[in-house]
Parts: C-alpha cells; structure tokens; sequence
C-alpha cells in the first residue's frame, strides 16, 4: 500500500462510509492524519514485545580498526536479533555475544551497546589482530522511514491496521464521531493478533501483547473532517 491509499483509507475508516474527496496530500488535515501514522508505524516497529521478520536486516558497522573499540550503529537501529558478526578479509565469518554493558567483563570476547544518537556498540575487550580491516556487521530490527510522500511504501505488515488505529485517534478526538472510537480501535486490536500470529508462524519465543496506547492527538474538534 502506498501513502497515497493509505490516506484515502484513513479517511473513509474516519467517516465511516465511501467519501467523494480525501484531504489533498498538503492539506493540514493530511498532514494532521500522516503525523499520526508516522507516530503509529514507529511505536509499532518498536513494540518491545514483537521482533517483526519485515523489519530484519543485516547491516554494516563499518570497518574494524583494532585500535578502535567504539562504532556507531545506523540511526534505524532499533535492538539487535542475536550475535553481532564480523567478516574477516579472508571473507570468514565470527560471532560475537552481544551483553548488558554491567556484564562486558564476564566474557571473554563479546561486544555491548550504549548511548543515543547514536547508539554505539563497543568491543569489551582487546580487539584480535585478525579481525583488523574486516566488517563488522549488525543483525538486528531496524526502524523503517516514515511516510513521506504519496509514494512512500507503507511498512506494516498489515497497513490496514494503520488505517484504523490512525482513524482511531482523529475520531477520538471528535466529537462527532467519538462514538466510533472503540469500533475502530476493537478493528485494529483484531489486525494487530493477526500481525503477531503471521510473524509467530515463521518464528518462535514471540510476545502476544496488543499495543493499544492512544495518546490525543488535539483537544479541538476538527470540523473539516466532516466536510
């Protein structure tokens, strides 16, 4: 789904019935609906209780210089999967644990991250002399790019359920439609087990938590929605 749909969507979910003319693209109340969606995607990416497949990559630190301990991780980093690997230039590969940093020094080898903006992650101990030169490379889930134009690429595995809880909270803060409030939400409370269930299937050790937090988005109804 692109932007584009994903606004025309938001607003009939909002209106509650086939709308003859969604807000155009750089009209406040797109801008008002795109902020909020932007807002969701994010606290769905980072759902402390879920490690999406779709938002897996592994990407590269940089390059090991054995006098150097600290590299900064890419701004989309959000948690790493599991060990953090290093390509040597021989093209052989080593993993690393990656611990609590009050933890660094019950290891022999093994790698902690800290900080923000950036978060960095630190070699603990002495870097060996092969690993010079190579990559240091981080498995992880990382934050996808927020919607930026109308042809941006919705990044939720079911955007449908961006369509609601969007809805959701421009309603909530309507008075003329507030009453669709829990329809809206039960819909996207429905879209998000299915999410969890579709990602459960191709993994294990899996949260079930529903993230349902819907902070207002404005005090003041918005009677251009109703046009």
């Amino acid at each position: 789904m692109l932007a584009s749909e994903l606004l025309d969507e938001i607003y009939a979910a909002y209106r509650g019935k086939t709308v003859d003319r969604t807000p155009a693209w750089s009209e406040a109340k797109a801008v008002r609906a795109i902020t909020i969606a932007n807002r969701k995607i994010r606290e769905w990416a980072t759902d402390p209780n879920n490690r999406w497949a779709s938002l897996f990559s592994v990407n590269d630190v940089g390059t090991i210089d054995t006098a150097t301990f600290t590299y900064d991780l890419d701004d989309t980093f959000f948690m790493p999967s599991d060990y953090a690997l290093v390509t040597k230039t021989d093209d052989t590969n080593v993993q690393y644990p990656i611990v609590p940093p009050q933890r660094r020094d019950q290891y022999s080898q093994a790698l902690y991250i800290s900080g923000f903006d950036p978060k960095t992650i630190t070699f603990a101990q002495t870097i060996d002399a092969g690993l010079d030169g190579g990559t240091l490379k981080m498995p992880g889930y990382y934050i996808p790019d927020p919607l930026s134009a109308e042809g941006s690429f919705v990044p939720v595995d079911i955007p449908e359920w961006l369509v609601y809880i969007t809805a959701s909270e421009l309603a909530r803060n309507d008075a003329a439609k507030e009453d669709q409030v829990a329809n809206l939400v039960g819909q996207a409370n429905d879209l998000y087990r299915k999410m969890i269930d579709n990602n459960n299937g191709g993994a294990f050790l899996q949260g079930i938590t529903i993230t349902n937090n819907m902070p207002n988005v404005g005090s003041a109804t918005d009677d251009d929605w109703l046009d």
